[in-house]
């Protein structure tokens, strides 16, 4: 008559469990470097962005500081928009 394995060993239930282990800790390995690249591309967006948003705000206030010289070129003194002397205000420059 034949006897029929009714459990697994205690050898097989160990060798099944460091298999899993293994499997998992590179599992979490590799979660841990996905998270940790996908972070570092979305802060450099956010850079990107911040950065654009700079530079847009920086030309639009250099747009609005510029002199148009043809535009007041009659309230202007000296020759080509420029003046002889330049005095400074709000301080004490003696």
């Amino acid at each position: 008559m034949k006897t029929f394995k009714k459990a697994f060993t205690l050898m097989e239930t160990l060798i099944v469990l460091t298999i899993i282990g293994i499997l998992s800790v590179s599992l979490i390995k590799s979660y841990t470097m996905i998270t940790e690249l996908a972070f570092t591309i979305e802060q450099e967006k956010i850079l990107q962005n911040e950065a654009l948003l700079l530079q847009q705000t920086l030309q639009a206030i250099a747009d609005d500081a510029t002199i148009d010289y043809e535009k007041y070129s009659n309230n202007l003194s000296g020759s080509q928009g420029r003046t002889g002397t330049l005095r400074l205000t709000g301080g004490n420059y003696s």
